[in-house]
C-alpha cells in the first residue's frame, strides 16, 4: 500500500495508508503553516517547508533541520520544497531566494537570490540537470543544477505566472498562471505554447507519472484535469470549498489525492474524476498532499 502524507494549515503532518485511511503517525510539525511537502524518489524522506526540515519515513522522526529550531521569524519561512530526481539535493524557496541543500551532507550549497522570484513556481527538470523558476514579469530562468549558473533567461508569457511543473517526458515544463491559461515551455527548442483552460489561478500543477494527464488546483477549491500534451480539458470540478487546494497523483496515475479548506482529504479516480473516498484529515485546512513513491 502507498503512504499518503498531508499537511494542515497549522502544520500537523500525518502519515496514513491511503487505501485503508489508517493513520500511521501524527508528526505535529512546526506550529505555523506548512505550505508544501514532498517525498524523495526513493521514499526514504519526506521534506517539509515552513521551517524546512527532512523527516525519516521509516524512523518516524526528524532527520535534520535547515535551521536550529522552529521560530516565528518571517525570514526563516519557506514556501515550496522539492528534492532533485537523484535525491542528492533539495531546494526550497523563501522570500526573494532559493536555498539549495546537499541532502546527504546536510549542508547548504548556496542561496540563489532574485527579488522577482515567484516562490511557488520553482522545480527541477526531470533529468535533474536544471533548476527552473519563474519571475513576476513572466521570465523563465534556467540554472545549471550543479554550478547554479544561469543558462537561460527569457520572457515566455505575458500572463502572471503562479506555478510550475516538469512534464514526465523530460522535455517540457508547464506554467500555471493567474489567468485562464497554461503555458507549455520546451526546454530544448525554447518554444512557447499558451493554452486556454476554463479555470483561473492555477496554484499547483502535478503531472501523472506516465505523462498522460495534467492536474491543476486553484485557490477557490477547484481541480482541473487535462490530457497531455494537448492540455485538452477532461473535466474541472469543485473538489473543496473556496480556499487553497493541494493535489498529488498516485504513482499508478489512476488516482489523484486532494486536500482543502474543508479539512478533508479526497481520493479521485482518473480520468473519470469521480470520488473514490474521503475522510476528515485534521482540525485545520489541508494545503498539501503527497504520495510515497
Amino acid at each position: 500500500m502507498k503512504k499518503l502524507v498531508y499537511t494542515a494549515l497549522l502544520a500537523y503532518l500525518s502519515l496514513c495508508l491511503a487505501e485503508a485511511q489508517t493513520l500511521l503517525k501524527d508528526f505535529e510539525n512546526n506550529h505555523v503553516t506548512t505550505s508544501s511537502i514532498s517525498f524523495t524518489s526513493d521514499g526514504r524522506y519526506f521534506l517539509v517547508s515552513g521551517y524546512a526540515k527532512a523527516f525519516n519515513v521509516d524512523a518516524g522522526r526528524i532527520d535534520f533541520r535547515t535551521i536550529e529550531k522552529d521560530t516565528e521569524t518571517q525570514g526563516d519561512f519557506s514556501v515550496r520544497i522539492v528534492a532533485s530526481p537523484d535525491n542528492s539535493t533539495f531546494l526550497f524557496t523563501k522570500a526573494g531566494r532559493i536555498e539549495v541543500w546537499d541532502l546527504k551532507g546536510r549542508k547548504k550549497i548556496r542561496d540563489v537570490r532574485d527579488a522577482r522570484l515567484i516562490e511557488n513556481a520553482v522545480c527541477y527538470s526531470r533529468d535533474g540537470r536544471s533548476i527552473l523558476y519563474m519571475r513576476k514579469n513572466g521570465e523563465m530562468v534556467v540554472l545549471n543544477s550543479q554550478t547554479l549558473s544561469e543558462t537561460y533567461c527569457e520572457k515566455v508569457t505575458d500572463a502572471t505566472p503562479s506555478s510550475l511543473g516538469a512534464a514526465s517526458d523530460g522535455k517540457k515544463v508547464i506554467i500555471g498562471t493567474k489567468e485562464s491559461q497554461l503555458v507549455i515551455f520546451d526546454l530544448v527548442t525554447h518554444s512557447v505554447n499558451p493554452v486556454k483552460i476554463p479555470e483561473r489561478g492555477i496554484q499547483h500543477i502535478d503531472i501523472s507519472p506516465a505523462g498522460d494527464y495534467v492536474a491543476g488546483s486553484t485557490t477557490t477549491g477547484k481541480i482541473w484535469l487535462g490530457k497531455y500534451p494537448s492540455l485538452e480539458t477532461i473535466m474541472s470540478w469543485q473538489a473543496h470549498p473556496d480556499g487553497y487546494t493541494g493535489i498529488s497523483f498516485h504513482p499508478s496515475g489512476r488516482f489523484l489525492a486532494s486536500g482543502g479548506k474543508d479539512k478533508k482529504v479526497c481520493i479521485w479516480s482518473i480520468p473519470a474524476c469521480s470520488l473514490v473516498s474521503e475522510w476528515p484529515a485534521h482540525k485545520y485546512a489541508v494545503v498539501s498532499v503527497a504520495f510515497s513513491p
